[in-house]
């Protein structure tokens, strides 16, 4: 391309975006809010999963329901087609909504599950 050519969607400069980082392995400042807000052995405790959930984050999967509910915002539906309004508004989402709460509903879960290691680590 000639210094005289604009740039276009296909020519010219293009960005590449530099690959994802896990979020918990790669935030020092996380890393240093943990640490003045945990004892030691429950952040010990704790590490692994938090490791797991920064992975989990950044997936292609994860990604995938991440654009779609960016893409696709939720609305509040309370009349029919004909106008008639539902006995109760329906919320409507779509499935990388639905899939993104189901994975944090698990990983919370998962968290409340081990409480006990983290309790014992205290």
């Amino acid at each position: 391309m000639s210094p005289n050519q604009p740039a276009t969607a296909d020519s010219g400069y293009i960005t590449d975006p530099a690959p994802l980082e896990n979020t918990y392995t790669s935030d020092s400042s996380l890393q240093r809010a943990l640490e003045w807000y945990l004892p030691s052995t429950t952040l010990q405790a704790a590490r692994p999963h938090f490791t797991q959930l920064g992975a989990e984050a950044i997936s292609e999967r994860v990604r995938e329901w991440s654009g779609d509910a960016e893409r696709n915002v939720p609305y509040v539906k309370s009349h029919n087609v004909w106008g008639k309004r539902y006995d109760y508004d329906r919320l409507v989402t779509t499935e990388g909504w639905k899939q993104l709460g189901q994975w944090g509903a698990r990983n919370k879960y998962d968290l409340e599950a081990n409480s006990k290691v983290y309790e014992a680590a205290r």
